[in-house]
């Protein structure tokens, strides 16, 4: 075997199937590397994606067109391979109260160990995620919080004049974001803002707001403020800085006279509400940076002052769904709107620019490496991922953002507005080059149904929509790599547990860091585990086998021992009831031919 060069093995290996390669892995130590070269197993990924085609006349130029990943990105392919066909089974959360919110709690190197969920009675409880030692990961309780803790509303006296919401749970999916830095974890229930110390599970500070909290962001670095996103405005929440007025509306801003604008809010434009001529004010000019929204409001025409009605500087309900942060500065916010808007944080809260969609947009997602199809004219430096609905089918859509766009020039007689190219068709499914970015839309087999979250793993990306569907699509956005059902999923040799049927819907999905995703000699792992909310309960998706834990076994064996003899006693107390019945009736029957005062052998 020594005698043969690295390229012939290759070219062997090359030929075998890959449970021959794996097997192959375990010959010799110089065998091994070699059966775990990133460039046999990409090949072996291409050949086993549903429609791809062996017989062409230059495999490698199709593996090239087939791969998205960027030329200086790193993927480990054999782990890509075991997730595009390794069996998949769930682990689900045991939790007595149904779990309203849950995010990921990350160590000092950004590797994942625990999960913190807010529950229904108004508690927070923290499990444990790690991956033990056999391989098992589960959700084991390390912390529970007394109940009704985040429905406690401490005083207020500078609460907007705005009508609030009684406290509790009004099915947000992004109500919950952790500060791993700080160990805090900041939880909207509501219309207020719950600061609690993770360390303690004490609430620390609740600050209210105007309307109902419909999104806040994930918080990445600690020193970036969160961004609030409610049913009419978008806020930045510093703990480290006191922001005036954050529950204030326009109509309490337009009462008072203020010196200068408040630079923590931004009341959202309504795009989508037609507006008589007689009621148009012209944009005004201003060097303040303040939204066009509230200059509208706050500065009017000396000869004649236009009647202002809240719905012409707010925008339909219920407000931004998914909030990202991009990049050191940018802000994107979409929703049951048909754009994406973009704000820069050191010029908020004016608007930077719009992408126009077209859609109903629930979630977004980014890729720190820009589309592999877009041109190398527009410098782009990421990918935007969106998803939601369009014409009642999922529509998944991916942007180009580029160094130009979040380092645009803002002015504020003018608002910049990115529309990479026209509304797509129905069912439309096409990429367009048009304009300053790239941008691709598939709103005709991505999903027949909505898009309720996405995300990126490895070399692709996943998305839940509103069947109990998950897939996993190439980055191009079509080619799809994998699909499962969380509803379908019964247990069997080919899924290795268990997990309950019924209409769950992955309404969150989020990818698990461990510390070889990221710390893989050959790269980026793609096998990590996905974390799934389903709006009630939580679960664990994953390709890693689950051996039956010895405490739990037992634990299985004498739960069947006591359902046993509990079953065995119930039968014993059934038999002595109806033999009682029997010999009771026997008496009455004895008792009743005893009136008659017949002889004895007469019958």
């Amino acid at each position: 075997m020594t005698a043969l060069p690295d390229d012939i093995w290759a070219e062997v290996l090359g030929y075998l199937e890959p449970v021959d390669i794996i097997a192959a892995q375990r010959v010799s130590s110089g065998l091994g590397p070699l059966a775990r070269d990133n460039k046999l197993w990409r090949t072996k990924c291409f050949e086993s994606a549903p429609g791809s085609t062996t017989s062409t006349r230059s495999q490698t130029q199709s593996v090239t067109a087939w791969d998205q990943t960027a030329a200086d990105e790193r993927i480990d392919w054999y782990s890509e391979y075991i997730a595009r066909h390794a069996p998949l089974s769930t682990v689900w959360c045991e939790s007595s109260q149904d779990i309203r919110g849950i995010a990921l709690h990350n160590d000092g190197h950004g590797h994942t160990r625990q999960a913190v969920g807010c529950l229904d009675d108004g508690s927070v409880a923290i499990w444990d995620i790690s991956q033990h030692h056999v391989d098992k990961r589960k959700f084991h309780q390390l912390g529970h919080s007394a109940p009704g803790l985040l429905f406690t509303q401490g005083a207020n006296p500078g609460q907007s004049t705005a009508m609030t919401v009684p406290p509790g749970f009004s099915g947000v999916v992004e109500c919950i974001t952790l500060d791993s830095g700080a160990d805090k974890a900041y939880i909207a229930v509501g219309q207020t803002l719950n600061e609690l110390d993770l360390g303690t599970l004490r609430v620390i500070s609740q600050t209210p707001y105007a309307w109902p909290i419909t999104a806040l962001s994930a918080q990445g670095d600690r020193h970036v403020p969160l961004s609030v996103g409610t049913s009419w405005s978008l806020h930045l929440y510093d703990p480290r800085a006191s922001f005036r007025h954050r529950s204030w509306t326009p109509e309490d801003m337009r009462r008072m006279t203020l010196a200068e604008p408040e630079a923590s809010i931004a009341f959202l434009a309504n795009y989508t509400k037609d507006q008589p001529q007689h009621r148009m004010v012209r944009r005004p000019h201003l060097c303040s940076p303040m939204s066009d929204s509230l200059s509208q409001m706050l500065q009017s025409q000396p000869l004649r002052r236009p009647r202002i009605e809240l719905a012409d500087c707010a925008h339909i309900e219920p407000g931004p769904q998914a909030v990202l942060h991009n990049g050191d500065h940018e802000i994107l916010i979409a929703g049951r709107f048909p754009s994406i808007v973009s704000y820069d944080r050191r010029f908020f809260p004016r608007v930077g620019y719009v992408i126009h969609s077209g859609a109903r947009l629930s979630c977004l997602a980014s890729i720190p490496h820009p589309p592999k199809t877009a041109d190398d004219s527009m410098r782009a430096t990421s990918t935007l991922i969106a998803g939601g609905e369009y014409n009642g089918r999922g529509s998944l859509e991916l942007y180009s953002l580029s160094h130009r766009s979040q380092e645009r020039k803002h002015s504020s007689d003018a608002l910049g507005t990115q529309q990479p190219a026209p509304a797509a068709p129905a069912g439309g499914s096409e990429p367009d080059d048009q304009g300053s970015a790239y941008s691709y839309r598939n709103r005709q087999q991505a999903s027949s149904a909505k898009i309720l979250s996405v995300a990126s793993v490895g070399s692709r990306i996943v998305f839940s929509d509103a069947e109990g569907g998950i897939r996993w699509v190439e980055r191009d956005g079509h080619a799809l790599a994998r699909r499962w059902n969380i509803n379908a999923y019964h247990a069997d040799h080919h899924t290795g547990g268990g997990a309950p049927a019924g209409d769950l819907v992955a309404r969150k999905i989020v990818p698990i860091i461990d510390d070889d995703t990221i710390n893989s000699p050959r790269g980026t792992r793609g096998d990590g585990d996905i974390l799934v909310f389903t709006g009630e309960k939580a679960g664990i998706i994953t390709t890693k086998p689950q051996y039956q834990d010895h405490d739990e076994l037992v634990r299985a064996l004498e739960d069947n021992d006591g359902e046993r003899a509990q079953e065995e006693r119930e039968k014993s107390n059934l038999y002595s009831r109806t033999m009682r019945l029997a010999l009771e009736r026997q008496a009455d029957e004895r008792r009743w031919m005893s009136r008659f005062r017949l002889k004895r052998g007469v019958f």
